[in-house]
């Protein structure tokens, strides 16, 4: 199969549209797929590989993929959007935030949730991002509790047989999963009543899901790890150390590295070299201020006032200089649309695999 390649010069359609990609390791995910990166996750020894794709329908997101090895995946779900996963495929079982992943199984997470657990090899899967506007339209429209869909913990539901049907269909017959070199457009009538399914879908997993029952521990794990997300978000362009992250979620240190290292894989202060890296990304991405955005204003704004220390770190992350990144999206070179889905934390397999020997 001919690996697809990027030209810098193509830019993303109007959507509806379609990009998508073969890759063998996140590091080659990035280089290879166009059109925005998905909220990924880290693999266990294992190289993370297989097919992977992602759809823009202007209001609503969607991604999904096959995965040829397994993986352990962890993170924090986007805090402006509901997220809903189905599966489509998982031969060898595999679970997420102790619900198990079952063929037809549909996954409801709220604005920020956690979620944490293990894909299998062949596990088939898709997803859509619905921002809170489209949320609370739709939430009007259904005369659905708004409390439903602001709780804390992950919902669970089971998909009728002809939805599972009608989304493997579409998804074959949208060739979503074929590779392509930069984003295709996507047939109009194809798209609207994907869309439209994919709503009744979401509605139904609101109204009839359960909640995933988590055990204390978890639960407590996942309330101090929020807790800690949100005071790092709300300092980046600031010093902070530790013991600011032990003052603001009220916890010992050593339980705080503790649920870091378990849930996330890494450290409290790794994860914020993350959070940063992300941020500054997003300011030399930015379509409305990269002709005149520097990467000295982004480093500072994310709290790395050493420059060379910011673009060292900057391209362990994303496999490429920050200034590479700035001209791609300031007009002179053109690319796809800024991404509306950010890459999730990359983990080192050595630090993972303590973590998955403690459970």
């Amino acid at each position: 199969m001919k690996e697809p390649t990027h030209d810098p010069r193509t830019r993303a359609p109007t959507p509806p549209w379609v990009v998508g990609t073969r890759f063998r390791g996140l590091e080659q995910l990035r280089r290879r797929l166009t059109g925005g990166a998905p909220l990924l996750a880290s693999t266990s020894s294992e190289p993370l590989s297989g097919t992977l794709w992602i759809a823009s329908f202007g209001h609503f997101g969607l991604t999904g993929g096959t995965l040829d090895a397994p993986a352990y995946c962890a993170g924090l779900c986007p805090p402006d959007a509901m997220s809903g996963t189905v599966v489509l495929a998982a031969p060898d079982g595999g679970h997420i935030n102790g619900a198990p992943l079952e063929e037809g199984g549909l996954l409801l997470f709220p604005p920020g949730g956690f979620y944490e657990g293990w894909s299998p090899r062949g596990y088939r899967w898709i997803s859509a991002f619905f921002p809170k506007s489209e949320t609370r339209r739709l939430v009007r429209a259904a005369d659905v509790p708004p409390g439903r869909l602001s709780a804390a913990s992950v919902r669970q539901a089971r998909l009728r047989a002809d939805d599972l049907a009608a989304l493997r269909a579409q998804v074959d017959d949208l060739e979503f999963e074929r590779p392509r070199a930069a984003p295709a457009p996507l047939p109009e009538r194809a798209a609207h009543e994907l869309a439209a399914r994919w709503k009744r879908i979401l509605m139904h997993g609101w109204t009839r899901g359960v909640p995933v029952a988590a055990v204390a521990a978890r639960r407590r794990g996942e309330e101090l790890l929020r807790a800690a997300d949100r005071y790092l978000r709300g300092h980046l362009a600031q010093p902070v150390y530790v013991a600011d992250l032990v003052r603001a979620t009220g916890s010992p240190e050593r339980t705080l590295e503790h649920a870091f290292r378990r849930r996330l894989g890494l450290t409290p202060m790794a994860y914020l070299t993350w959070l940063r890296m992300a941020a500054a990304r997003r300011r030399l991405t930015d379509r409305r201020r990269s002709s005149s955005a520097t990467v000295t204003e982004a480093a500072h704004g994310v709290g790395f006032p050493h420059l060379g220390r910011f673009a060292a770190a900057y391209r362990r992350t994303f496999g490429e200089a920050p200034q590479a990144t700035l001209l791609a999206h300031s007009g002179r070179r053109r690319r796809g649309r800024t991404p509306a889905f950010e890459m999730g934390p990359t983990f080192d397999p050595t630090i993972v695999a303590p973590a998955l020997a403690a459970r």
